[in-house]
């Protein structure tokens, strides 16, 4: 299974506790989006490698990421939050060491934007998806409850 969930939500903190499941980080791979234009397919290939071994793996919500990976991944699920959670993701997102400007940018500007086409390419390829709308959440329940 992959799931791809947007950044903040808790991808790491549940990888880490969990040998079945995998934090397939995309900030490696920020080098080689320069270089070459197809890189979400390079990224896509090791999270599926990684399924048919058997991993639950943990992916970016980039847009090219999940339209590619619905065409080849066996289970496919995308963990959003809801427009009204905003300022808690621009929250989470400052309070992490290593968070870049980009990243803020991206959750302050786009945002809204970005879980519509999320939300609009899940609907059109019929992505199962599950949207967060508190922040009473636990990132291992929802997991749990898709597998």
């Amino acid at each position: 299974m992959i799931i791809s969930v947007y950044l903040t939500i808790g991808k790491t903190t549940l990888a880490k506790d969990n040998l079945k499941i995998v934090d397939l980080d995309s900030k490696p791979f920020s080098e080689i989006k320069s270089i070459y234009n197809d890189w979400y397919k390079i990224y896509g290939d090791i999270a599926l490698d990684l399924e048919q071994q058997g991993y639950i793996v943990l992916v970016s919500t980039n847009f090219k990421v999940i339209e590619y990976l619905s065409n080849k991944a066996q289970d496919l699920f995308v963990v959003l939050y809801s427009n009204s959670l905003q300022e808690y993701a621009l929250k989470k997102a400052k309070d992490r060491p290593n968070t870049t400007l980009t990243t803020l940018n991206a959750i302050e500007n786009n945002f809204y934007k970005h879980n519509n086409k999320i939300l609009n390419l899940c609907r059109d390829k019929k992505i199962k998806f599950h949207i967060i709308n508190d922040i009473n959440y636990n990132l291992k329940d929802i997991v749990d409850k898709i597998k």
